[in-house]
């Protein structure tokens, strides 16, 4: 799979996801400091999956810490928290 991983994405992430065989382009190697703009458009003209932490910045901006101290899913329409 054709992968373009935001500067918010973790480098960890992107490493792992490359050992896992994806063609992974990683916008703090290739153009650090680009505007949303530009990667949205370099995701749409290579006909990628955009990977980007945005939507975790916005869960914890909602729920504080909360999913930091609970076993948390969170995807594009839900966050699932589990206490344990």
């Amino acid at each position: 799979m054709k992968i373009l991983a935001d500067e918010s994405v973790d480098s960890g992430i992107v490493k792992r996801l490359g050992r896992d065989g994806h063609d992974v382009s990683y916008v703090a190697e290739m153009s650090p400091g680009i505007m949303d703009e530009e990667v949205l458009i370099l995701a749409g003209d290579e006909s990628t999956l955009l990977l980007t932490a945005d939507i975790i910045s916005s869960v914890i901006a909602g729920h504080g810490e909360e999913p930091l101290k609970a076993f948390s899913v969170i995807t594009e329409k839900a966050v699932r928290i589990r206490r344990a």
